[in-house]
């Protein structure tokens, strides 16, 4: 019996483990891919939302880091251009304490970014600050480590966060410079508060900054989205990132920080030493992943099918995976500019419409051809090969990432240049270069237009200058030669009046008076254009000229000739500026004899010399209340012997404007007028090389 109820139980046994294995092995075909999909999927969305994240901060991490650098270096060439300021100097060694204070105000006007400006002594002690601090003791900061940095490095130092109430409240970093590297003498110090460094950032969007903090050199936080008000500092020096950063490792790895892992990308400020980290906790990143993961383990588990789950998530991602190189293939295919990728070989790989168009080869005619073949004139073809090569041999490649412009063949042989810049692209251990290219034949033509035009008008300018010395040489020629004759009719009407007067009849003294007045008219008018030929020759003898002087010296010299009439100056205060004196002195002459003349028809004559704003430049002016002129003959006003009033009128040679005119232009400025008939005229010039409102604010 025993035997015979033993002998079945094997077979059942064996079914049943048979069906097991076959159900283990079903479940795990069916499972397991459903599983190995899952993870896979997990890690490439991981891979590709890390790096998403990555793109959406990094940029904006180097972008923080550069508006950071870039305004600490600002602060620090300001404050070393102030700590050298002759005024800074001069009144730190008088001890003028007034004029130091002014001149941080000037300082803090420019730089309203700055808490505080101030200057202490050798010894750490406060002299002088602005905005004043009136509300504390004196505290000696000569312990202080950007003062002890400032004065035993004689030069600028950028400190790191710290915390005092003497200056200013909360939290601060401090710029210092020595005021004299020689000898030590004190430091200038500016104050920014951590809320204004955070200004700095504002700029930034804060969907891409919610992550990015920035640390100093002792690690204490700078800037942080939870960094709120606080009077310690708050010191992350033990974070093992922070070390790496402050040591100047870049880089971008996943740490365990305060219990806690997190996404690290560091980006170094090298030349302060700080350093801008992305901390992106691996929360975040999972909340991220699992908008993603989330529809697919739902149909995973609804279907619980491996060739369903595969189909489906396959579908998503190829769907994802076509949309994307879709979208980069509307983006080359309707670019402007011709586009043309190449492998390490050479060969072309991608080849856009605009490049057909550019070039005359279809695509299916340029895949696969050798670049240099097909588009790069012979003699650029062997430096085209050597660079390919130098670059997979080494990694270096000089001309990419930068504007290039070179010539180029189409189909039929035609040479024509071109602009484009090269982009190196590595792809799952391959090599690919990239460009945009774009025909630049018409600017090219047009460059080399403007170029003959300027060739032109060079030669065209030498021509005139050439002229204008041959009209001087003969305008003082003649002149000179004019001069002997008039002398000769002047001296001997001159000793005929005297001695024959008796003899003459009225109408012949009348007469002979009338050849006198002549002679003197033609007498100045010579000299006047003797005075206006040789201008052409005479060089600028520049000199530092107080221009109240010489008008003080014009007018004194004017009041002489006035014949007892009631003439008004009013002499505004004018700059010290860098001209020629004599020159300068001229055109005053000129034109205040001008209006002297041309108000003699007034009863009160008012004359004024001053300076004013015009088009954003200091200018000065005459001002009369003559006769004026119609400004529809203002451009004959400044030509030689241009006169708009008869001799009868006034007298004149219609060479006085012309001079003045010269004069200006050979300072390199412009002269113009402005008037009304019987509203008198208003002359507006300006002196360079040196502009009037910067001498003038030196003078004053």
């Amino acid at each position: 019996m025993s035997k015979t109820n033993s002998v079945p139980k094997w077979p059942l046994k064996r079914a049943f483990s048979k069906r097991w294995r076959l159900y283990i092995t079903l479940v795990l075909c069916s499972v397991l891919p459903l599983v190995l999909f899952l993870y896979a999927g997990d890690r490439l969305l991981r891979r590709v939302t890390i790096k998403n994240l990555l793109q959406q901060s990094g940029p904006a991490a180097d972008l923080a880091a550069k508006v950071i650098e870039e305004r600490l270096a600002d602060a620090r060439a300001s404050l070393e251009s102030l700590a050298t300021d002759p005024g800074i100097a001069g009144a730190w060694t008088q001890a003028d304490v007034p004029r130091l204070v002014a001149r941080l105000q000037e300082a803090h006007e420019l730089k309203r970014d700055v808490a505080v400006w101030a200057v202490y002594d050798a010894n750490g002690f406060l002299r002088a600050s602005y905005p004043k601090i009136t509300d504390q003791p004196a505290e000696n900061l000569a312990a202080s480590d950007w003062f002890k940095a400032a004065i035993q490095r004689r030069g600028v130092y950028v400190s790191g966060v710290s915390a005092t109430t003497t200056t200013t409240h909360g939290l601060f970093i401090t710029v210092a410079a020595p005021l004299n590297r020689q000898q030590s003498a004190g430091v200038i110090a500016a104050t920014y508060t951590l809320d204004a460094i955070k200004n700095w950032l504002s700029a930034l969007p804060v969907s891409t900054t919610k992550w990015i903090s920035v640390v100093d050199q002792n690690g204490v936080m700078v800037a942080a989205p939870d960094l709120g008000p606080s009077a310690s500092p708050r010191n992350v020096g033990a974070h093992e990132n922070v070390k790496k950063v402050i040591a100047g490792q870049g880089g971008t790895e996943f740490l365990w920080q305060d219990g806690k892992q997190v996404l690290v990308s560091r980006h170094p400020l090298s030349s302060l030493g700080w350093g801008v980290l992305v901390e992106i906790p691996r929360e975040e990143i999972n909340k991220a992943i699992w908008k993603f993961e989330q529809p697919l383990a739902l149909v995973g588990l609804l279907f619980l099918g491996l060739a369903l789950a595969v189909g489906g998530a396959g579908a998503l991602l190829y769907r994802r995976l076509r949309e994307s190189k879709e979208h980069i293939r509307q983006i080359v295919t309707t670019a402007n500019d011709a586009f043309i990728a190449i492998d390490e070989r050479g060969a072309i790989t991608d080849w856009n419409p605009q490049a057909e168009a550019l070039f005359g080869y279809s695509e299916a005619e340029a895949l696969g051809q050798s670049l240099h073949t097909t588009i790069i004139p012979q003699r650029y073809r062997e430096a085209h090969l050597r660079g390919l090569r130098h670059f997979m041999a080494t990694g270096e490649g000089p001309v990419l990432n930068k504007p290039l412009v070179l010539a180029a063949l189409d189909r039929n042989g035609r040479e024509f240049p071109v602009e484009f810049s090269i982009s190196h692209v590595r792809t799952r251990g391959k090599s690919s270069f990239n460009a945009f290219v774009r025909d630049i034949s018409e600017r090219k033509r047009a460059e080399e237009e403007i170029a003959k035009l300027n060739d032109e008008l060079h030669g065209r300018i030498s021509e005139l200058e050439t002229r204008n010395k041959e009209l001087e040489a003969f305008s003082y020629s003649v002149s000179h030669d004019v001069r002997a004759p008039i002398r000769h009719i002047a001296g001997f009407s001159s000793l005929l009046s005297k001695e024959c007067a008796q003899d003459m009849t009225p109408a012949g003294r009348e007469y002979l008076e009338e050849v006198q007045n002549a002679a003197r008219r033609m007498q100045r008018l010579v000299d006047d254009l003797l005075r206006f030929s040789k201008l052409g020759e005479q060089g600028l003898e520049l000199e530092m000229t107080n221009l109240d002087d010489v008008v003080g010296e014009v007018v004194s010299s004017l009041r002489h000739d006035l014949d007892g009439r009631d003439v008004i100056f009013e002499l505004s205060d004018l700059p010290s500026t860098e001209c020629d004196r004599g020159l300068v002195k001229q055109v005053f002459w000129n034109l205040l004899s001008n209006a002297v003349k041309f108000t003699a028809t007034r009863e009160h004559a008012v004359i004024a010399v001053g300076e004013c704003r015009q088009d954003d430049q200091n200018v000065l002016f005459v001002r009369d209340n003559g006769v004026g002129f119609n400004m529809k003959y203002a451009d004959k006003l400044f030509g030689a012997f241009q006169r708009l009033h008869t001799q009868e009128e006034f007298e004149g040679t219609g060479v006085g404007l012309a001079t003045v005119r010269r004069i200006i232009l050979k300072h390199n400025g412009r002269i113009w007028a402005h008037a009304e008939p019987n509203q008198g005229a208003s002359f507006f010039f300006s002196l360079k090389p040196s502009e009037p409102g910067t001498a003038s604010a030196a003078h004053g």
